[in-house]
């Protein structure tokens, strides 16, 4: 079994746009889970007291990300007044699809990594019930 592709991505939003970029990542996810079936997971996570935020993305390949950046993303972020700045982007998985580069494209002032993946397993879901 090939190991998934992650991506996490943390960025900075404005003085008192919290609501604000709750609200987009909000709609974000609808789009996302309405449009992107091999996304499996999509999570995001708040720091308020350093207006921060973390974004989590499981999917089946690079592929996937790759639709993400080229299809859904553009619909999303056409109002992202909130988002202050791009602080970092890892991937964690194979790259098949030129997904690194394309995320310099997006935002060339952060830093992409893309640590070599070693080893690890997959539950199925199933498992877990």
């Amino acid at each position: 079994m090939s190991a998934p592709f992650l991506f996490v991505n943390t960025f900075t939003y404005g003085e008192g746009r919290l609501d604000d970029a709750l609200q987009a990542c909000k709609a974000a996810n609808e789009i996302i889970e309405a449009n992107e079936p091999r996304m499996l997971a999509h999570h995001i996570y708040v720091d308020d007291a350093h207006r921060r935020m973390a974004l989590v993305q499981i999917h089946t390949d690079s592929a996937s990300m790759a639709y993400h950046l080229n299809v859904v993303l553009p619909q999303i972020l056409h109002d992202a007044s909130w988002l202050e700045s791009e602080e970092s982007q890892l991937i964690l998985g194979p790259d098949d699809d030129g997904v690194a580069e394309s995320l310099k494209v997006w935002e060339p002032q952060s830093q992409v990594a893309v640590p070599a993946y070693v080893q690890g397993f997959t539950r199925p879901a199933s498992v877990h019930s």
